[in-house]
């Protein structure tokens, strides 16, 4: 009996503990923020209502710090268009149609659809869960736990709740579904294709984005990275208003 008891301690200190929501939801923000700057060219698809309805848009997103500075490169009929994305309050844009005229605009449109896509600018901001949500444990199987989260008290959200699924292999986030009131669920987000990035090997990307938004009749639209460098020097001057004008 002290035999087996003795493998049962040994068995026992060889598993390691699973991590704390609160862990996870820190190791998820720390993958996808471990740059000083970093610039991606992607491609945004929205998928109208409609037969051979897509629209797509191509873009460059450049970060630093809590900052966002997004250009659009096509169509024709947007090029030269850009917002910078300060923080969660403060937000800017520049349009070309109106004489490159640079306007702020409101709080509430940082939360509203981003170019008529699934996504709002705010999911560009890259603000860190860990910092705005309370987590706990929905489930656990082989490959993924399930967290559930909602805003810690002093701090705001768009959504009730929030549910992450993360893949215990990598710990990365693989998929939100956000809820509003009542519980019913909004939108779902899927993260695919993870990728190292260029110039930080820490940091791992996912090379496709795709929202569903369940209150626009399952409206679809993706997010494709095309190319991701990190830590190129961005200067400051970069991600100030006035660098919206285009030189």
């Amino acid at each position: 009996m002290a035999f087996l008891s003795l493998l049962l301690t040994v068995f026992l200190q060889g598993q390691a503990a699973d991590p704390s929501p609160a862990e996870l939801l820190k190791s998820i923000d720390e993958q996808s923020s471990s740059f000083k700057d970093l610039t991606l060219e992607a491609k945004l698809v929205i998928h109208e209502a409609g037969p051979n309805s897509v629209r797509e848009v191509g873009l460059t997103i450049q970060a630093k710090g809590g900052k966002r500075i997004i250009r659009f490169t096509s169509p024709e009929d947007i090029k030269g268009m850009g917002f910078l994305l300060e923080n969660a309050d403060t937000m800017y844009a520049i349009l070309p149609a109106f004489g490159n005229r640079i306007r702020r605009l409101g709080t509430k449109q940082i939360g509203q659809s981003f170019m008529g896509s699934d996504f709002s600018s705010a999911d560009f901001l890259g603000g860190k869960f860990s910092e705005v949500l309370d987590a706990k444990l929905v489930s656990s199987d082989a490959q993924v736990w399930l967290l559930n989260g909602t805003a810690k008290a002093g701090k705001e959200s768009e959504y009730s709740s929030r549910t992450f699924r993360v893949e215990k292999s990598s710990r990365r986030l693989l998929q939100i579904e956000d809820f509003g009131a009542e519980g019913k669920k909004g939108r779902t987000v899927t993260f695919d294709e993870f990728k190292k990035v260029e110039g930080d090997s820490d940091c791992v990307l996912p090379g496709l984005w795709v929202s569903i938004d369940h209150l626009r009749k399952d409206h679809k639209s993706e997010l494709r990275v095309l190319s991701a460098k990190a830590n190129q020097g961005l200067g400051d001057e970069l991600f100030k208003k006035e660098a919206l004008v285009p030189k």
